[in-house]
């Protein structure tokens, strides 16, 4: 309950005029930016002269603030590292920082101009901008009025209830709601006249008035000019039906207040006036001579109440330049004029006084801006131009420079609490912003492109290369109801975040388990994947059923294809999982998708490599337990190891050592000093004689001599050890050997020995078991995301833990629901449509393994299936070997 007496609403605040010297607030120290050392980057429009003798042409290019004698400056309540933490996390996209700081110098505090119009399109980053002035000068809040069919006399005055004019009727009422007796049929009147200031619990009967929700005329959306009127009215026929007359018969009245421009005024806070040109039509004329004011033409201005002028006896207050405080600042906003039939122009005097400035079409710069400053909490893209030194960014040179840089902005002026409640995955985008920055790019250029063909003025759809296009995105609302903002980048950025199952096809289900059914589903919460860990994968998916919800799922099948088709030119649609085509380069997603195992730099890999090893030495010997990382593995050995191992990279495949791997040393004696051993692969497929029969193949090597699994499996999830392993698994012993007739459309082929062309591959290497017996692995990997799944032998759930870390799937094949893991695992490695994968694969793997049962028993049966089954072998086997000593060697010139 509302006490009208000691606490009345602001809109019924009776305000003192206070001295300038009270107002002005002394607690402003200038920050400064924009400084050597300290460079604020800007997207400006240039003219250049491209050749001698033409003219010179537009276009935008990024330039730094850069001053000492006169640097950029913002006067603030806040302290330095607030102040810039707030500005770079929050920095308006690139085309609109020329209006960001033409309204820095607005509201410094030796400015007479104090306010300003912004125009542009829904979701431009208007208001966003107006609310980052003001966070970045005072913890205040502003005072935020939304426009929208308001009359503006309101802004100067407010009509309000007369709580004094018969304060006990309102007490009276009041009590007898507080105590659930009011009748129904007043709860009736009274609900439909106050709205959000009545409030009945439906259970008791008691009502609640929260009076400060009431309002004004125009503070209510579609709401009638006589709002107040009715209000009055209704209260004045509960009064009667109630029995609440008044002894004295006081009639309610209404009065008029200072409304919020003087309130801002008094308050010494910035005010915003949202979608200011949705206003009533000719209701800005009040605001010629306050205008005026504002825009430093007049130092002083009388405002009155458009009931009485003062000679009858009516109210007016006085603005006066020497009285306004440093935080007082009016930003008006609106959208473009054919933002619908509601947004109105502006008369000749008030657009010259309000001088509005519209902010630029969106440019690649700017979605770039948007797509990683909404991802990662700052934005990495436009950062980043403040790395160019001498034509040359510093920060390739020093990425963890620019790492360390990107957190300070993320974290400047946060508390702990604010720093441990961000989002997740923030941290995992910083650590990796070159991946980061580089995939993004590719969804900028994809949303520049979708939001450029919605552009009314674009109407040569430049790009455009489907027939029909036009004709579709012309239809009546079309281009209203689907256009691209901002926004969409948010609304993404939540469905993603929220990690949540896809559908699949019906040839990927499992079918029915009425057993299953029957039973409680339990889960291992301990492998809960990280946000970022698949967080481009989902924000692939999420784009392109956005795709589908605004083209074909509304009949727009020539814009549907345009769309895809630069999706698929963005590495966005995969369009090699559904027709069997060659795309170039990793799809968009593949630095988005974060593991703890990859690193972002060399010192982050070693780092990985060496929690793992000293792991692997504590649990082997527990006397080592206690001792820490550093101690048992030297993180300069493992530097060391890495830089010689990146050396090997670009290897040829005929160089000896392509296809030979490291292995965890298994000797303690020597595993502190040489932790890693390399071995040699040897594959025993037979070799056709010139009669195309094949002779014997290699001996195969004994037990003993092979790798142990577990080592192998451990070594995958390290970086680069990882890569160079799975590189190693794969050969071309199958093709070279004469048994079988190759062409260059063979995709059974060129899956089993991982061809260069190849999207999908599939392989078995032999390994040592626990007992020392040879096993098969089976491995199965997406070149175009990097996924793999491998099959082994091992019951680890902490190895398959570090597996989904490592964004692979490992699976054992002894598992008594092997099968059905297994097929869930290939549905997401390959994806939906992916029959034809899915057999070519199965096609591929029997190149290497066959049935002990014969090859009729090999018909029919699926891909899982072959891959769990215990009658399945391999027969033209690829050992890994302990019998090595090439990879650890200096590399031959």
């Amino acid at each position: 309950m509302t006490d009208k007496n000691t606490a009345p609403s602001p809109s019924q605040k009776n305000y003192e005029n206070r001295s300038g010297d009270e107002k002005k607030n002394s607690s402003l120290t200038p920050v400064y930016f924009g400084v050597e050392g300290r460079p604020f980057p800007v997207l400006e429009m240039r003219h250049k002269r491209v050749a001698k003798n033409k003219d010179s042409v537009a276009a935008y290019e990024w330039r730094v603030y850069e001053d000492d004698k006169n640097p950029l400056t913002i006067h603030s309540e806040l302290g330095d590292a607030e102040v810039m933490g707030l500005l770079f996390r929050n920095l308006p996209k690139p085309s609109m920082l020329e209006i960001f700081l033409d309204g820095l110098k607005m509201r410094l505090p030796s400015s007479k101009r104090r306010c300003e119009f912004v125009k542009g399109y829904p979701g431009a980053g208007k208001t966003f901008m107006a609310m980052l002035h003001s966070s970045l000068k005072t913890k205040k809040s502003p005072i935020v009025i939304d426009c929208g069919g308001r009359n503006l006399q309101d802004l100067l005055w407010e009509t309000v209830l007369d709580f004094d004019g018969d304060s006990d009727f309102y007490s009276a009422l009041e009590i007898r709601a507080a105590k659930g007796e009011l009748h129904d049929v007043s709860i009736k009147i009274l609900s439909e006249a106050l709205g959000k200031a009545f409030h009945v619990d439906e259970e008791t009967g008691r009502a609640v008035f929260d009076w400060d929700k009431i309002g004004t005329a125009d503070t209510i959306e579609g709401a009638p000019d006589n709002h107040m009127e009715k209000i009055k009215h209704a209260l004045m026929t509960v009064r009667q039906f109630e029995g609440l007359e008044s002894k004295g018969g006081s009639a309610l009245g209404l009065k008029m207040v200072p409304g919020a421009i003087f309130q801002a005024f008094h308050e010494n806070v910035p005010l915003i006036l949202d979608e200011y040109n949705k206003s009533k039509i000719g209701t800005d004329d009040c605001m010629q001579t306050v205008l005026q004011f504002l825009n430093g033409e007049r130092d002083e201005v009388t405002v009155h109440s458009p009931l009485k002028n003062d000679s009858e006896g009516g109210m007016s207050y006085t603005l006066k330049r020497s009285d306004m405080g440093d935080l007082f600042f009016v930003t008006a906003t609106g959208n473009a004029v054919v933002d619908g039939v509601s947004t109105r122009e502006l008369s000749e005097s008030a657009n010259q006084r309000w001088d509005p400035v519209s902010i630029p079409k969106s440019t690649y710069e700017d979605w770039l801006h948007a797509w990683t400053q909404f991802t990662t909490g700052v934005p990495i893209s436009t950062l980043y131009q403040t790395g160019f030194k001498d034509g040359e960014n510093q920060w390739d040179k020093n990425p963890d420079d620019f790492r360390t840089f990107l957190y300070n902005r993320l974290t400047d002026g946060k508390s702990d609490i604010e720093i441990a409640s961000m989002p997740e995955e923030y941290t995992d985008f910083i650590n990796n912003w070159r991946p980061v920055l580089n995939d993004l790019q590719k969804a900028a250029n994809f949303c520049h492109r979708w939001s450029h063909m919605l552009d009314p003025d674009n109407m040569d759809l430049e790009g455009v290369s489907e027939q029909g296009v036009l004709e579709e995105i012309e239809e009546p609302e079309y281009r209203q109801e689907v256009g691209m903002g901002y926004r969409k980048i948010i609304k993404w950025i939540e469905k993603v975040r929220l990690i949540f199952p896809g559908s699949k096809s019906l040839e990927q289900s499992q079918g029915y388990d009425v057993g299953r059914y029957n039973k409680p589903v339990e889960r291992n919460q301990s492998l809960d994947e990280p946000v970022s860990l698949n967080y481009g994968t989902r924000m692939r998916q999420a784009l392109i059923d956005d795709i589908l919800k605004h083209t074909l799922k509304r009949g727009k099948k020539h814009t549907y294809k345009q769309l895809m088709s630069w999706a698929e030119q963005d590495g966005i649609h995969d369009v090699s999982m559904e027709e069997g085509k060659k795309q170039q380069g990793h799809l968009f997603g593949h630095g988005l998708d974060v593991s703890p195992f990859q690193g972002h730099d060399d010192k982050s890999r070693a780092l990985i490599i060496q929690k793992q090893l000293a792991n692997h030495l504590r649990d082997t010997l527990p006397k080592y337990k206690d001792q820490s990382d550093n101690e048992l593995i030297p993180i300069a050995q493992v530097k060391a190891l890495l830089v010689h191992l990146q050396g090997l990279d670009d290897v040829r495949a005929d160089d000896p050592r392509s296809n030979d791997i490291l292995f965890i040393n298994p000797s303690n004696r020597t595993f502190v000093r040489r932790p890693f051993a390399d071995g040699r692969t040897v594959d025993t497929t037979p070799v056709a004689d010139e009669n195309g029969i094949p002779k014997t193949g290699d001996n195969p090597p004994a037990s003993q001599n092979l790798i142990d699994e577990k080592s192998f499996l451990n070594t995958l999830i390290m970086p680069v050890i990882g890569a160079l392993n799975l590189r190693a698994v794969w050969n071309k012993a199958i093709s070279t050997s004469g048994l079988v007739a190759v062409t260059e459309q063979d995709k059974h082929m060129a899956m089993a020995e991982n061809s260069h062309d190849t999207d999908m591959a599939i392989t078995t290497i032999m390994v040592s078991s626990d007992d020392n017996q040879e096993v098969p692995v089976h491995l199965i990997k997406n070149n175009r995301t990097g996924r793999v799944l491998v099959i082994g032998n091992q019951k680890n759930d902490s190895l398959r833990k570090n597996f989904m870390l490592s964004r692979m799937d490992y699976i054992d094949r002894n598992h008594p629901n092997a099968k059905r893991l297994i097929r869930a695992a290939l549905n997401d490695l390959v994806g939906d449509g992916a029959s034809e994968h899915k057999d070519n694969l199965r096609q591929a793997f029997l190149l290497r393994n066959h049935s002990t049962l014969g090859a009729e028993q090999e018909q029919g049966r699926s891909l899982e299936d072959l891959l769990a089954s215990p009658d399945v072998e391999c027969f033209n086997k690829h050992y890994l070997t302990k019998r090595g000593g090439r990879l650890l060697k200096p590399k031959v010139a």
